[in-house]
Parts: structure tokens; sequence; C-alpha cells
């Protein structure tokens, strides 16, 4: 399963059980809405964990990036037809 479908199925069931809290009445039971309130609970740590894996590869991609541009920067600095000291002229082979 992609990691897409897990984050959509995480956030239907916050939704689901979030409406269902909101439409609890006094004369509900209250084991109902502690088991309601632990789901609740239990999902929104299940979704701030996920936010916190996708923030780090972001800040991993972020970081791959800067290096890849820091590199390409110091390649475009390097001289492209650097004289060489032992190269051979035409006039030296006489």
């Amino acid at each position: 399963m992609f990691a897409r479908e897990d984050d959509d199925r995480l956030l239907r069931r916050l939704r689901r059980a979030t409406t269902a809290a909101a439409a609890m009445t006094r004369d509900d039971d209250q084991r109902l809405l502690l088991a309601l309130e632990s789901e609740i609970g239990g999902l929104r740590a299940a979704i701030v964990a996920r936010r916190d894996h996708v923030l780090a590869e972001i800040n991993g991609a972020r970081a791959r990036s800067g290096a890849v541009t820091a590199y390409a920067r110091c390649a475009a600095l390097r001289p492209r037809h650097a004289p060489q000291a032992n190269a051979r002229t035409s006039e030296d082979v006489t």
C-alpha cells in the first residue's frame, strides 16, 4: 500500500471518529465517549508521527539538493582549459 493511501485512510478514520463524537448527546454512554476519545487520540498520534516522518524526508531531500547545488557551483568555477605544467608543445619536440 502506498503511503498516500495510508495517510488518506488515517484522515478518513479521524474524520469519522470526530463526526461520531460530535453527534454524541448527553444521554449516550460515557464508555462510548471515552472509547471515541481514545480512538481520536491514537489517530492524532499516528498522524503526527506520519507528519514527522514526511518532514524528515523533506529535510533530507533539501540537504541532498543543497549538496548537489554546491557541487555544481564548484564545478562551474573550475577553469575549463587549465594549462598543464608538463604539456609539450610543438616547439619542444624539435
